[in-house]
């Protein structure tokens, strides 16, 4: 990572890998990284690399709500085993490419841009959506049904505290993430969702 500009990483994190985000995050925002040399103490240094990341997963990156870090893209599968288009391209490239690319980019006139302000894509969206917490999946799920639970056919006007508790907890089990807690961690969650929800006895 020292002196680098652009690192790009092929299937190198899931989205899911809680102990590689904060490591993730950090390589992207951080101003300094730390270098270690095989049989030389570790030093820090200046952070310039930019990352690529490539990944045929489904859920590559840790989006949160108020994502800031991650541009993603849905690249188009238009060209899968396309030999032709792809010859075209490293021909392209061969024959004056890479210094077309360099001048375009060095060029590039981006006075009028911010640039720390990350596009917004669907496929944004999709990520935010694989890195939703058990709770607020489970939510969106039911908003995206239109039923608290899988078997029901309309939303209800109110629930029974044991039908929603059920219903979570399904949920929550077949996605391996457990409901130890679930009292404190969904009441919480659902107040922040709907504001507005009362529960009477």
């Amino acid at each position: 990572m020292q002196a680098k500009l652009f690192v790009q990483a092929e299937e190198a994190i899931w989205g899911g890998d809680k102990k590689a985000e904060g490591i993730l995050k950090d390589t992207i925002t951080g101003e300094t990284t730390n270098i270690e040399k095989k049989g030389i103490d570790v030093i820090t240094v200046r952070n310039f690399a930019r990352l690529g990341i490539t990944s045929n997963n489904n859920w590559v990156v840790p989006a949160g709500p108020e994502e800031r870090r991650f541009f993603v893209l849905d690249v188009s599968d238009t060209h899968i085993q396309d030999k032709t288009y792809f010859m075209a391209l490293y021909d392209q490239m061969e024959n004056g490419g890479y210094e077309a690319l360099l001048h375009y980019l060095e060029n590039y006139d981006y006075s009028d841009i911010d640039l720390r302000a990350i596009p917004y894509t669907s496929a944004l969206l999709e990520q935010k959506i694989y890195s939703l917490g058990p709770v607020a999946k489970f939510w969106y799920e039911a908003l995206e049904r239109g039923t608290i639970g899988p078997d029901e056919y309309s939303w209800p006007d109110f629930v029974v505290k044991d039908d929603l508790r059920d219903s979570y907890c399904e949920s929550a089990g077949k996605a391996g993430q457990g409901y130890k807690g679930w009292q404190t961690e969904f009441g919480k969650a659902l107040n922040q969702f709907c504001p507005g929800i009362q529960s009477k006895r």
